[in-house]
């Protein structure tokens, strides 16, 4: 057995041993062990006596039976184009190492190398994780606010990832953003690396793992029984590997609310997007907000500047936007005005036209015409009381 295959091999049975202790893994960093293997021969020295509780708790008799089952999870895994990466590894994500409770190993599928994933390639914002979590009962508010802000991130021209936990809702829009605006994304999720949950979301799962810099990871074992459990221990991932948190929606109780603690309590960033007062589905991201716990999140645009990831270039860029085709046929100076028009309701969303005139510097004449225009073409809508808003399916 090569050395690359030996170490995973370790790693995996010492991961499957502990199963998910994260008090251990960090006793065995302060031991100053190097690798898996050495686990194991230093419990070997001293008579079995190091991990001997671990044994009788996991039931496995001896280290041959353990490291059979290992090289057989090896081999099925390794085959179907999985990676193993261990907190021994240079490889394993920074921030997550820097957490108390890290896991021993990340099980890994991509069809890039795990350095690629979790270290990004060369460039402005490589290796720059912000995890976007959420409710999965979404509104239209905040599956607006949760796509212009991967929008935003990723007109800046870097490339932060995008990480989130593949469930309904706020991470699924999350990460089909990111596909879509051209980010990398990883999904954590609460089973094992050999199925995937929840299960009708396996056709975007086959997605990013077979997007270039994209993945999916896990801690749990192939084979692992879906427990409410999991779901925390998933959520803690999502929060150790990321910079910065960004709460979309959340009722005061749910898993967006428990990342969004996890990762406070790791001293990351926490931006929470801010919502009515008499809406559930933003009562959590309100609480975090009135706690100090998360900082407003009132622009994706300042959000960038604010992370450090907008260039010169950046509003240069994100103010070139593309007439729609519907208005092809206008004048150049009509172009421009609509363009302006649909920049602004994308920065504020159910602005009348007084407001637009403001924000525009344009005469409420055009303005109003162009609006006009625009609803006629079904790109925006407008309320009784004049507010406008872009229409979903042209955002």
């Amino acid at each position: 057995m090569d050395n690359d295959r030996l170490s995973a091999v370790s790693a995996i049975a010492l991961h499957a041993l502990l199963g998910g202790a994260p008090k251990f893994t960090q006793d065995i960093l302060a031991g100053g062990f190097r690798s898996a293997r050495e686990v194991f021969s230093f419990d070997r020295e001293h008579g079995g006596r190091f991990l001997e509780a671990f044994r009788r708790r996991a039931g496995v008799p001896d280290e041959d039976a353990l490291f059979r089952k290992a090289e057989r999870e090896y081999g099925r895994l390794g085959g179907e184009g999985c990676r193993f990466v261990s907190i021994f590894d240079a490889c394993y994500p920074a921030l997550l190492r820097d957490c108390p409770d890290a896991p021993l190993l990340l099980y890994v599928r991509s069809v890039s190398s795990p350095e690629e994933v979790f270290q990004g390639t060369p460039g402005r914002g490589a290796g720059f994780p912000i995890s976007v979590v959420g409710t999965r009962d979404m509104s239209p508010y905040g599956r607006h606010w949760c796509r212009e802000t991967v929008r935003a991130l990723a007109d800046t021209g870097a490339t932060p990832t995008i990480v989130s936990g593949l469930a309904f809702g706020a991470d699924i829009c999350a990460h089909l953003a990111a596909l879509e605006y051209g980010l990398p994304t990883i999904a954590v999720l609460p089973c094992g690396i050999d199925c995937t949950y929840p299960r009708s979301h396996d056709a975007y799962a086959r997605r990013i793992a077979s997007t270039p810099r994209c993945a999916l990871i896990t801690d749990y074992p192939p084979g692992t029984m879906l427990h409410k459990s999991n779901f925390l221990r998933r959520n803690r991932i999502i929060a150790g590997l990321s910079r910065c948190t960004i709460l979309v929606e959340s009722r005061t109780r749910g898993g967006g609310m428990m990342t969004s603690r996890l990762a406070s309590g790791y001293g990351r960033e926490v931006y929470a997007i801010p919502g009515r007062i008499d809406d559930m589905r933003s009562g959590g991201c309100n609480l975090l907000i009135a706690e100090k716990t998360a900082e407003p999140l009132i622009s994706p645009r300042l959000l960038c500047t604010t992370l450090g990831l907008a260039s010169e270039g950046h509003a240069a860029r994100a103010g070139a936007a593309t007439p729609p085709a519907a208005l092809e046929g206008c004048s150049r100076e009509e172009q421009t005005l609509a363009s302006a028009l649909l920049r602004a309701l994308r920065e504020y969303p159910g602005a009348d036209a007084e407001t637009l005139c403001t924000v525009t510097g344009q005469d409420f004449g055009p303005v109003s015409a162009m609006l006009t225009r625009l609803e006629s073409a079904d790109i925006i809508s407008s309320d009784l009381s004049g507010r406008c808003s872009l229409n979903l399916k042209n955002d």
